[in-house]
């Protein structure tokens, strides 16, 4: 399951990485284009926080210019893969309790969150490339697939 995890978060930078690219060549000033890709990379964040620290202090909504968010890709990427490489099995199938940004109380198996993450930055690429659409700036394919080629 690691290395099918590690497969996930480098399809994830790359995916995200073309987003990126593309709304900085393209100097998209789109207020909800410019919120989800900070977003992405807020989520990302937040979540090894909570697993590697059991809290953040990273809101959700914390906004950065896309030039820095370029930066906080890369460093959240290697951050996972490293975590990824430092852990075992066992220790993603533990259950990790946690406080969402509201403060309501869950738990999760961690290899369940790290499974949420790349999806949840899948939505909001699309959310992306909706907007892109309508601005008629055509997106880049950023399907699972499309990187496996």
């Amino acid at each position: 399951m690691i290395s099918h995890l590690k497969k996930q978060f480098v399809y994830d930078y790359w995916a995200n990485s073309l987003i990126l690219d593309l709304l900085i060549d393209h100097q998209v000033s789109d207020a909800k284009s410019l919120f989800w890709i900070n977003h992405i990379l807020n989520a990302e964040i937040i979540w090894m926080d909570r697993i590697q620290h059991g809290s953040t202090m990273l809101s959700p909504q914390d906004m950065r210019p896309l030039a820095n968010c370029k930066d906080g890709y890369t460093h959240i990427c290697e951050r996972i893969i490293h975590f990824l490489e430092s852990v075992t099995e066992e220790d993603i199938q533990k259950e990790l309790n946690y406080k969402n940004s509201r403060g309501q109380e869950f738990s999760n198996f961690i290899v369940d969150i790290l499974s949420h993450i790349v999806n949840h930055s899948t939505h909001h690429r699309a959310q992306i490339a909706a907007r892109l659409r309508e601005m008629d700036i055509p997106p880049p394919a950023t399907d699972y697939i499309f990187y496996l080629r």
